[in-house]
């Protein structure tokens, strides 16, 4: 089965021009941005390559608003590679540094640079 961007939704997003827009939703800053922002991975693989249980990712989602990966039109979670990097850093902050996942959440809303 073929899967398109508009079998994908994200998660909510913050009002703005773009919101309802599904062309616009993506990026404009070229297509390497557009390729880290496409997601591709399920859960499992992201588990896989990130070395954190599925479990805790969909913990860091749905309890603390850490994450928000698309869905298919089924419900599936799918990940893009930016939401990969969140993830490691997300596990480094709280499992090296031992950061709290509100303080986490604190420091992702304060850098420009992370996905939101």
């Amino acid at each position: 089965m073929s899967m398109t961007t508009k079998d994908i939704k994200r998660g909510p997003e913050k009002p703005g021009p773009a919101a309802g827009r599904e062309e616009e939703a993506w990026p404009a800053a070229g297509p390497q941005r557009q390729m880290e922002d496409l997601p591709v991975y399920p859960i499992r693989t992201v588990a896989h390559l990130t070395g954190v249980d599925a479990r805790r990712i969909r913990a860091w989602e749905s309890q603390h608003g850490l994450l928000r990966p698309a869905r298919t039109k089924g419900g599936h979670r799918l990940f893009s590679k930016r939401d990969l990097v969140l993830i490691q850093r997300i596990k480094r902050l709280v499992d090296e540094e031992g950061l709290s996942l509100q303080g986490v959440k604190l420091l992702i809303q304060m850098d420009p640079d992370l996905p939101r």
